[in-house]
Parts: C-alpha cells; sequence; structure tokens
C-alpha cells in the first residue's frame, strides 16, 4: 500500500462524523420539543417533519459513511487498513513525548486488530441504518416503494433508536481518537459549537405558546 497521509484522513473522518453527530442532535433536539409543544407544532407541522426528516437521514448517511465496507470507501475500514500498514512509522512521531504517551508498532497493530473486532460490531448495530439508506434514503426499491404494507414493514423492520446511533458515534469517535492521539497528540472532540442554537429559541417560541393558549412546557 502506498503511503497515506492519516492526519488528512483523520481530519476527513472527524469532519464527516462531527457533522453527521450534530444531525443526530439536532433531530432528537426538535423531537423532544414538538412532543412537549404540540401548539406549536400544529403551527408548522410541514416544517418540523421536513426538517426531522431531513437531520435523521443526512445523521444515518454519515454513520453508513463511516462504517461503509466500499473498497473505495473512505471510512474506519480504511483507516485501521493504513494505519496497520504504518505502524512503524507512526509509532516514531510518539518519540520524544512523554513516556504516557508514546507507543510502539506492536501496540499499535494490536490496537488496529481489537479495533478491527469493533468495527464489525458496529456495522452489525447498525444493519438497519444501511436497509435505510439503500431501499429508502439513497434508493427507490421496486421491491417496496408502490406498496406501502410492504414500506412499512421495511421501516419498522430496519428502526433504529437513536440511542444506538448515539452510542456507535460515541464509540467511532472513541476509536478515531486513540490514532488521532498518536498521529497529532490531540483529539477531536465531534462537537459543532453552535449545534444546539435552536435552544435559545425555545423560550420565546413557548411564551408565544403560552399567548396562544398552549400548554406546553419550557
Amino acid at each position: 500500500m502506498d503511503a497515506v497521509d492519516v492526519a488528512g484522513l483523520l481530519r476527513t473522518i472527524s469532519k464527516e462524523g462531527t457533522w453527521g453527530w450534530a444531525h443526530l442532535r439536532i433531530w432528537s433536539q426538535l423531537r423532544d420539543f414538538i412532543l412537549s409543544h404540540e401548539t406549536i407544532y400544529r403551527r408548522a407541522p410541514c416544517f418540523f417533519d421536513l426538517t426531522m426528516i431531513a437531520h435523521a437521514d443526512m445523521a444515518a448517511l454519515a454513520l453508513t459513511k463511516l462504517l461503509d465496507d466500499h473498497p473505495q470507501a473512505m471510512g474506519i475500514g480504511y483507516l485501521l487498513s493504513v494505519v496497520g500498514h504504518q505502524t512503524e512509522t507512526l509509532a516514531a512521531l510518539t518519540l520524544g513525548r512523554d513516556p504516557l504517551f508514546q507507543v510502539t508498532a506492536r501496540e499499535i497493530a494490536a490496537s488496529v486488530k481489537k479495533d478491527k473486532a469493533l468495527l464489525g460490531q458496529f456495522r452489525k448495530q447498525a444493519e438497519g441504518i444501511n436497509t435505510m439508506r439503500d431501499k429508502v434514503i439513497a434508493h427507490v426499491d421496486r421491491g417496496h416503494a408502490t406498496d406501502p404494507e410492504k414500506t412499512a414493514k421495511l421501516l419498522e423492520a430496519s428502526k433504529t433508536s437513536r440511542e444506538v446511533m448515539d452510542s456507535l458515534f460515541t464509540a467511532i469517535r472513541d476509536l478515531v481518537n486513540w490514532y488521532e492521539m498518536i498521529v497529532e497528540g490531540a483529539k477531536y472532540t465531534w462537537e459543532v459549537v453552535n449545534w444546539n442554537d435552536f435552544g435559545s429559541l425555545t423560550p420565546l417560541l413557548h411564551a408565544v405558546e403560552l399567548q396562544e393558549g398552549g400548554s406546553g412546557d419550557s
């Protein structure tokens, strides 16, 4: 394998994870908001529904990109393959650091082996998300598209909770950050600083709701 810019690869993967996780958090925030603010939701149901769908789909796509096993995919599988071929080079980057932050080529190789097994578990957990991507989000599948009953069954079978998706983003970030510490001596937070800016609007929306006689919780 030709030498690959591992630092650049880590940045690309972390960027994908950061934005995907932000989409998941915003979807979750909006969902919780409308469940407790029905009056506001009824004023703009199309906006809230389509916005939540868009955020959920983007979160799902980001996860499938990170876990993609396509030969040309730049995801976790590719990262582990690249690192596995550059253990000596990467170990050398830690020389001169505090002994606590030095690693050997053997330790890196052992981590790659462990993380490949973890990746298999992640992909197993994400099977439903992959089904959604392949048959609904990025593809109109003739096997169910014209049959509402089949579509409903497919959606139910491929449903993945936000808790599972959140745990996958967390685990993938932690995996990536171990290699980030080797290469850069620092970690990515995988957090968009202002992802929660909708929260600044909720008091205003709640005030309007109360004026209109709603009973939503703040």
